[in-house]
């Protein structure tokens, strides 16, 4: 079956807001995924395997356990890279603007592709 990305991103929306994902993060886990799924990385298993076992719903807020100009180190809590993933990067970027390097650690995730 082939589906195009329009169709896939809406889709996915649907499923995450459904979920009960805010309007900011359903939508950027579409654009993840399709993404993805576009450059060739299958992603879809490993969501299905995750909204299978309950993961996705009942996330827990990370937590920062260490930070410093350079880095910083993220508790994931067992939940997937999708979740936390955005917080990282745009945590990264921040420090690279700030210091010039920046390297963040996600520790405890699930499903790290």
């Amino acid at each position: 079956m082939n589906v195009s990305s329009t169709e896939l991103s809406d889709l996915c929306k649907k499923a995450f807001e459904g979920m009960g994902f805010s309007s900011g993060d359903y939508e950027d886990c579409a654009r993840v995924i399709t993404w993805l799924e576009m450059h060739g990385l299958p992603i879809l298993n490993e969501i299905h395997q995750s909204t299978s076992s309950g993961v996705l719903p009942t996330s827990k807020a990370s937590t920062i356990l260490f930070e410093d100009n350079t880095l910083a180190i993220i508790d994931a809590h067992e939940n997937g890279g999708l979740i936390y993933g955005s917080l990282a990067v745009d945590l990264a970027y921040l420090k690279c603007l700030e210091s010039g390097f920046a390297l963040v650690k996600l520790q405890r995730a699930r499903h790290c592709l």
